[in-house]
């Protein structure tokens, strides 16, 4: 549920010159529990400040998503800072050169319980994180590059025994764009408390959750490819990502995720389309020992709002068939009739709408 209210000044100076106010509350439960939208479901509070200073440059200040980066097929955010974060305060599109500079500020807390001592513990997790962006340089007509640095700090809390420790990001990305389509290329590295919990959770991983910050690491690179015409349309994601946890389990200290896929769609009509998708992924998994790989395969009849492949609002009839390693029984498809098994089906109707 989102209220987004925007009051333009009245100076004819400034006559771009705008107010925004942005809450967004989010909350979700399993089929068998309840949910309601309160104050710890708040995604975004915030106050947007817009052209105050030169044109197109945003000020904002409060609890925000901020320029996340992914991959729309697979779900899943590679560059994501703010998501999750308790507070920050952000300045955007800043045009220096032929790109953009954009800085924010990113407060985290951590609310959590564990046994200290043979004690319980309940106490918040600190962390601060500078987020440094310079987007869109052009190389030529076609290629823009874009630059990410991170500067994290994981605060010492006493209670829980955690020393401080301290984290970094780099990465580069290259944008692509030609009359039937797009491409994005990212290679990315973190360290320490620049690491977080999730793509769609920002806040820093803690020694509670199976890393030493001093000497963990992730390095990824993904792909993201649209292709697009009036009869055909497809997307295609990579993402490789080896990620060294620092602490060394049953086989070593490393987790490496390999995922692919791709979505071609082929139009009927106007407003009707059948969409086939294929994904792999491919586990290994040093600290917990296993491996192993999933194979998905779907196919939807997909009614749209218009051609495109982004085209929302969307309604799907689709059917999954998936088959996955032995080593993933038991962690594959838990909750459902197959959780101890190593294949199944889904089908079922899907509505994807987008705001």
């Amino acid at each position: 549920l989102g209220v987004d209210y925007k009051h333009t000044l009245p100076d004819a100076a400034k006559k771009d010159a705008s107010i925004e106010g942005r809450i967004l509350a989010v909350d979700w439960a399993k089929m068998e529990d309840s949910f309601s939208l309160g104050l710890d479901g708040i995604r975004e509070a915030s106050l947007r400040f817009n052209n105050f200073t030169s044109p197109g440059v945003t000020y904002a200040i409060g609890r925000m998503e901020y320029q996340r980066k992914g991959i729309h097929m697979m779900d899943y955010w590679w560059l994501n800072t703010a998501q999750g974060a308790h507070v920050g305060a952000t300045m955007e599109n800043c045009a220096i050169g032929s790109g953009m500079l954009n800085l924010a500020f990113l407060r985290y807390e951590d609310k959590t319980t564990q046994t200290i001592d043979s004690s319980s513990v309940t106490s918040t997790i600190n962390a601060s994180g500078l987020d440094i962006r310079y987007q869109g340089l052009a190389l030529n007509d076609n290629n823009k590059i874009s630059f990410w640095g991170f500067l994290g700090a994981r605060h010492k809390n006493e209670d829980l025994q955690l020393d401080s420790e301290s984290g970094s990001g780099l990465a580069v990305w290259v944008d692509t764009k030609r009359d039937n389509g797009t491409n994005t290329v990212s290679l990315a590295y973190k360290s320490g408390s620049a690491i977080t919990k999730h793509d769609g959770n920002a806040t820093p991983l803690s020694e509670f959750d199976g890393y030493d910050l001093g000497e963990s690491s992730v390095v990824e690179l993904t792909n993201n490819y649209l292709i697009e015409s009036d009869k055909f349309a497809m997307q295609w994601g990579l993402v490789l990502k080896q990620t060294d946890t620092g602490v060394v389990g049953e086989e070593g200290s490393n987790i490496d995720w390999y995922s692919t896929g791709v979505r071609p769609i082929y139009y009927l009509s106007d407003h009707v389309n059948l969409a086939l998708e294929l994904g792999y992924d491919r586990v290994n998994n040093e600290v917990e020992d296993y491996s192993g790989s999933l194979f998905k395969t779907t196919l939807a009849l997909q009614l749209a709002k218009g051609r495109g492949y982004y085209s929302r609002p969307v309604l799907r009839a689709f059917v999954t068939r998936a088959q996955w390693s032995d080593d993933f029984a038991g962690k594959v498809a838990k909750g459902s009739p197959y959780e101890d098994d190593t294949s199944g089906w889904s089908a079922g109707f899907q509505l994807e709408a987008w705001w």
